[in-house]
């Protein structure tokens, strides 16, 4: 029987780390550590007994041995000409997890019974290990948990799994091969065969050893716990064992330790893959596009206007990444032009036909967008409710998925329709009461001002309004009267008002009075609006204008008018009838 000198264990030279133990469901995972990423791991040297020049133990991380289960590298210990001595790796991410559920007995009648995993319970608990340099006892890397029976925090014992004790003379239960020398070889921990530093559940190095369960059954409450110097609570280990260590160098890789387990996958497994360096960064490059359009609806003969974006996500240039687009239905082309990004390629239809546009771009750069414009023509005799579905696709060889490669919008054609009242239009030249006075307001261009030097009072002009067809506006709340005036403030104002006349004799005032007063004055011309909910036309009967008043109390006012629009709220281009087809 081989027996160690066991002995506690100083920590030197160790980082410093909190971490407190999480349930998560999850799948599989795998951590590379490296030098620059520990992944909690923290590597811990502690001396011998033996005086200079006994060399020191050391903690590395190197490519193979031979051909690691994981990657190309692993973590190699050496414990150095003093077998007292140890190298360790220390894992402090593991407090709070308690031992495996002891085995129900099974039941006559059913057979073996098995519970589900609690949320905190050791699950898995494997690693693998190549023994370059064995010393004289025939050692491999171990396995130290630090445990605490009493819920306490702190540590009452010391748990034990060594390769050397798992053959069949000293673990029936779950016998293993012997520790070998140059080879990989893998170590099921987890139902392998432990030993306590106490003596727990009779638990004893050598013919002693027992299952973690077994232990678990004389220690119900039994948990991993951190040392007071948050060093951790799981540890892999070459050393403490005198001339049994002598000397010893070897390395441990696939490290892999399950704390509950979901239902449906298994254990909540992390992997830990110790490698010499960072692993290099995957490249890939996701090629995507995504199509708009401003003509949601349209009438027949008018354009449809697209607005495509290729971008390449990714961290690598793409390759040749191929753009197509294909003119829907009878749709014709009318142009396509490329506004930003890393030039493309393309091959275009003949303006006023149908067909495809294809453009091609030589490696894109990563995270690169690129923007183009395509505007189609609508034929004329294209009836009301066809519908022009228009679909832009990329394709790149090197490209990860395929879910964002095609994209498209659509056009709606809709009918002419008449408008439900008269919209219109007024800014004409205007007639005044006596247009010929030359004090009276003078005009340039569309705009009627008072001149300067003309005496104060009331200067009362009049514009025709006329039935415009399609004046809209689709940000009106309803229909609105919009007037481009001039009111320098006080002793200035401009006042107009919709007047109606009827065929048959009489006129009045419709809707409601438009008061410069109401706005806030300036030296410019500027435009302001007002709301007419209840305001209708009827040009059948009636005929319209507008009668705007420039009022100036002193000879320097120079109240303008410059033009007025009547307008409705508009929600497309015109009522469309598909829906009642």
């Amino acid at each position: 029987m081989r027996t160690k000198r066991p002995a506690f264990i100083i920590t030197t030279g160790a980082a410093v780390v909190c971490f407190a133990i999480v349930a998560v469901f999850a799948a599989t995972i795998t951590l590379v550590v490296y030098p620059g990423n520990l992944q909690g791991w923290q590597p811990v040297t502690v001396p011998g007994s033996q005086p200079a020049p006994a060399t020191t133990p050391s903690v590395n991380f190197v490519n193979g041995p031979g051909t690691p289960p994981l990657g190309t590298g692993s973590a190699q210990l050496s414990v150095g000409s003093d077998g007292d001595a140890a190298a360790e790796l220390r894992h402090p991410g593991y407090a709070g997890t308690t031992l495996p559920t002891p085995t129900p007995t099974p039941d006559p009648e059913i057979g073996p019974i098995t519970y589900p995993a609690t949320e905190s319970e050791l699950t898995a608990l494997t690693y693998s290990t190549y023994v370059q340099q064995p010393g004289s006892g025939g050692q491999a890397p171990y396995i130290i948990l630090r445990m605490d029976y009493d819920n306490n925090g702190t540590q009452d014992d010391l748990l034990f799994y060594e390769p050397v004790y798992q053959t069949s003379d000293f673990c029936p239960s779950n016998p293993q091969p012997g520790v070998a020398t140059g080879e990989w070889q893998t170590w099921d921990a987890l139902n392998g065969c432990w030993w306590s530093l106490n003596g727990t559940a009779g638990a004893t190095p050598g013919s002693g050893v027992k299952p973690l369960r077994v232990i678990g059954v004389d220690q119900p409450n039994a948990k991993i716990v951190n040392a007071p110097d948050a060093s951790g609570g799981v540890r892999i280990v070459a050393g403490f064992g005198a001339l049994a260590w002598d000397n010893f160098i070897g390395n441990v890789d696939n490290f892999q330790i399950g704390v509950g387990e979901d239902p449906d996958t298994g254990p909540n497994i992390t992997i830990y893959d110790f490698e010499a360096g960072a692993p290099p960064v995957e490249e890939f490059t996701d090629v995507g596009v995504q199509k708009q359009t401003s003509t949601s609806t349209a009438f027949a003969g008018n354009n449809a206007t697209y607005t495509i974006t290729v971008t390449t996500g990714g961290n690598a240039a793409s390759g040749v990444t191929t753009l197509s687009d294909t003119l829907p239905g009878t749709m014709t082309f009318v142009s396509f032009d490329q506004t930003s990004g890393p030039t493309f390629s393309c091959m275009k239809p003949e303006v006023g036909s149908g067909g495809t546009i294809t453009c091609t771009a030589s490696n894109l750069p990563a995270n690169s967008t690129a923007v183009f414009t395509l505007v189609g023509n609508i034929p004329a005799e294209t009836p009301p409710c066809t519908s022009y579905t228009n679909v832009a696709t990329v394709a790149n060889p090197n490209d990860v998925g395929e879910e964002n490669n095609s994209s498209s919008a659509t056009t709606d054609v809709v009918a002419f329709a008449p408008p439900v009242a008269g919209w219109t239009t007024a800014g004409n030249s205007g007639a005044t009461e006596d247009k010929s006075n030359p004090t009276r307001p003078s005009y340039t261009n569309f705009t009627a001002a008072a001149n300067p030097g003309s005496p104060g009072g009331n200067y009362i002009l009049r514009y025709n309004i006329t039935a415009t067809g399609n004046l809209t506006d689709s940000g009106a709340p309803a229909t609105i009267l919009r007037v481009r005036y001039r009111d320098e403030g006080a002793g200035s104002r401009v006042v107009v008002r919709i007047m109606q006349a009827n065929i048959n004799g009489g006129s009045t005032q419709i809707g409601t009075l438009f008061d410069s007063d109401n706005f806030t004055p300036a030296s410019g011309y500027q435009m302001q609006e007002i709301a007419m909910p209840t305001l209708t036309f009827d040009f059948s009967q009636n005929i319209y204008w507008l009668e705007v008043t420039l009022t100036k109390a002193s000879t320097s006012n120079q109240p303008g008018f410059g033009a007025a629009l009547i307008m409705q709220q508009a929600s497309g281009p015109g009522p469309s009838p598909c829906e009642e087809l």
